[in-house]
């Protein structure tokens, strides 16, 4: 699916927009996350709530420029759609793993020896 943004205007902006969230969501490596499940901890952490797992801002491109072709369809992508409906990605992190295990760590952390 090719379309380009060629009158540069507010409708086709939001036209390109509708695109990609529709192209974002047709491609089957693509996992969304619903923008209400995420909730922003730590340093600039984006946590789901729903599974407790921890994320950091993803690739910065997903989309060839005024287009809804994407840069990478057949890598894994973990995105959500912000509320000015931009697809944003993210990726999970590792350490840790999950908000529960940074809040644990920081527990024992403050623990006297």
């Amino acid at each position: 699916m090719r379309l380009r943004l060629l009158d540069g205007g507010r409708d086709g902006y939001a036209e390109l927009l509708e695109a990609r969230v529709a192209r974002a969501r047709s491609i089957p490596h693509w996992r969304e996350i619903p923008v209400e499940r995420l909730v922003v901890r730590g340093p600039g952490w984006l946590v789901d709530t729903e599974t407790d797992l921890v994320y950091v801002g993803g690739r910065p491109v997903l989309f060839e420029p005024g287009s809804a072709s994407p840069v990478a369809e057949r890598d894994a992508i973990t995105f959500f759609v912000n509320k000015d409906e931009n697809v944003v990605a993210i990726k999970r992190r590792y350490s840790p793993r999950s908000w529960c295990e940074h809040v644990r760590r920081e527990t024992i952390r403050g623990l006297p020896s």
